[in-house]
């Protein structure tokens, strides 16, 4: 299977987003801060940008894309992690872009 993904990237390296991970984070750095702020406000503050088939099909198809960046955690400490990303882009940044 790894070959196969392998071989796709390398006929087809067009195909591949650069920085797709580092748009990723950034996203869901700016949507957990903003929920950050709405907690006290407003609990489904971001609910639009969440994952629902219903509203999906009644026309919302923003959701395809915003449900990404949605954290699935409230805690800072499981948040964590993200940085990794952005840092293992820095040490590789070709990787998944079909660069072999």
């Amino acid at each position: 299977m790894y070959d196969a993904v392998e071989r796709f990237c390398a006929r087809h390296p067009r195909f591949g987003i650069p920085n797709l991970m580092r748009y990723i984070v950034i996203g869901n750095v700016v949507v957990y801060f903003l929920s950050m702020l709405s907690r006290n406000t407003d609990a489904a503050a971001l609910d639009f940008l969440a994952f629902n088939l219903n509203s999906l099909l009644h026309g919302e198809i923003w959701r395809i894309v915003t449900y990404i960046f949605v954290p699935e955690y409230s805690s800072p400490f499981a948040a964590a992690h993200r940085p990794v990303f952005l840092l293992l882009d820095r040490l590789d940044p070709g990787a998944g872009m079909g660069n072999t």
